[in-house]
């Protein structure tokens, strides 16, 4: 993961720095460089111009005041010796010209350059006792010193003119290097960010943004590629909605069309006559009548479903006692249940479950379960409740019927789903009752779920919030 900085952070801590403090380092130890080594030629060249003067002294005491010796050979041993460990070249010469002694012997193409001796004339007691030349290396010497001082020169030409030069070099690369990066970090990803716009815009959402070490800009990429799988988990919900509301219409038009078609059908035969007696007329009208009150069920489920999908009834919070609500559901349900031989048991650990809630909103939930438990247990229906904790309640409706198949359980909660294909209303009514359920219970801020039950049946378990002051 890339660490982010901000931009000022950025630019105090790095910008600056490169931009300024870099090559102003860079100056100052070139400068010092320069400076040393300037330093260390100077004392080489003192430490040089020393030794010159104390060889001169030498040579001046033992050879150049001494001419009389010139021709012993015990003097001139010592003396080439001295002459050898200084590095220095002698020739003397006698008044008529003669080599007298000479240090070293050179070919005819040394003996050319007589510019590297120095001449020296000899007087004791003032005559003329001959010549001396006298060579300090200055082929080699005067090379090394002419190369020393061309590079010296040269060295402070630079360096009159180096830290500027430094300094500017070295600010450009560094000026360049901030740019690079403002440029991979900044300008890059801004336009990155205005490609994908313009993808947006034309409902493409297959782009890439690149990373960035800038939180600002890291930030803003961020939330874009956020919005990015939001519009995209929009575009697919919309998707599943569209083919929802397609299966929605399909199903109302059969279950609408079914009792129409039973009551056109039914009043047909009265109008020609297949009815022919007063008990056939009777019961032709008892059966419109039933497919009109199935027609009225269908259409206030219906209208229920619509207003709690699309927020247009919001539950009206009160403290209610959740015991006495199925108390209630389970008095309305126990003729029916008597009629078909089912028991039902009601088993609750407290008298009381209070929770914030919409007591109409909530009793048409729990007869929505007890009709769909009624509908398809085959003796027995059990209900309970009870605190879950201290900040919920749970009820839990099962029965002993057939249970839930493994393809029905995803869609129990979807509207207009029977998890019978025949979709008789016999067994099934118009698959809204579990979806009004699911959407009053959310409403309350609660959860529902549904599950098969061991040996057999189904299990239908609700979790409201509890009245926090009634805790206990």
């Amino acid at each position: 993961m890339k660490k982010k900085f901000s931009i000022r952070t950025w630019f105090v801590w790095i910008g600056l720095p490169l931009i300024f403090i870099v090559p102003t380092c860079i100056t100052y130890g070139e400068v010092f460089v320069l400076v040393s080594f300037f330093d260390d030629t100077d004392e080489a060249v003192t430490q040089l111009n020393k030794q010159m003067e104390a060889d001169q002294t030498w040579i001046n005491q033992n050879i150049l005041n001494q001419p009389m010796k010139w021709s012993d050979p015990s003097w001139q041993k010592t003396v080439t010796s001295k002459l050898e460990q200084m590095k220095v070249q002698i020739r003397l010469l006698d008044p008529k010209g003669q080599l007298v002694f000479a240090n070293r012997h050179h070919n005819e193409q040394q003996k050319v350059q007589t510019n590297l001796f120095e001449e020296y004339p000899v007087y004791q007691d003032q005559q003329w006792r001959g010549t001396a030349y006298i060579s300090y290396q200055l082929r080699a010497r005067t090379n090394n010193d002419q190369r020393t001082s061309a590079t010296q020169e040269i060295l402070l030409s630079f360096a009159k003119f180096s830290p500027v030069i430094s300094w500017l070099v070295t600010f450009i690369i560094m000026l360049l290097t901030c740019l690079w990066f403002i440029n991979q970090s900044i300008l890059k990803p801004l336009a990155s960010l205005g490609k994908a716009a313009r993808m947006v815009s034309r409902n493409n959402l297959q782009f890439h943004l690149p990373g960035t070490h800038i939180k600002e800009v890291a930030q803003v990429l961020e939330a874009f590629t956020a919005m990015k799988k939001a519009l995209h988990a929009s575009i697919e919900r919309q998707a599943i909605i569209e083919q929802e509301r397609k299966m929605f219409i399909a199903s109302m038009i059969h279950d609408l069309r079914t009792p129409l078609f039973s009551i056109r059908g039914y009043l047909e035969g009265i109008q020609t006559g297949i009815a022919s007696t007063p008990e056939k007329v009777k019961h032709y009208v008892q059966v419109c009548q039933e497919k009109a009150n199935t027609l009225d069920q269908l259409v206030n489920d219906l209208f229920t479903y619509s207003k709690l999908e699309h927020l247009e009834q919001s539950p009206e919070l009160q403290t209610t006692d959740l015991v006495d609500l199925i108390r209630t559901a389970l008095e309305g349900f126990d003729p029916l249940a008597r009629k078909k031989n089912i028991s039902v048991s009601f088993r609750h650990v407290v008298d009381h479950c209070m929770i914030p809630g919409d007591s109409h909103l909530l009793a048409r939930a729990i007869n929505n379960l007890l009709d769909n438990a009624l509908r398809f247990t085959s003796s027995h229906i059990e209900v309970g409740c009870h605190y879950k904790d201290e900040n919920s309640v749970q009820m839990i409706i099962s029965d002993n019927g057939p249970g839930f198949t493994s393809q029905d359980l995803p869609y129990l909660f979807s509207p207009l789903y029977r998890a019978e294909s025949s979709r008789n209303r016999n067994t099934g009514g118009a698959g809204l009752g579990l979806a009004i359920a699911k959407r009053i219970v959310e409403a309350h801020q609660g959860k529902i779920d549904a599950f098969n039950r061991q040996p057999g049946g189904a299990c239908f378990v609700i979790e409201l919030p509890a009245e926090r002051q009634n805790e206990k």
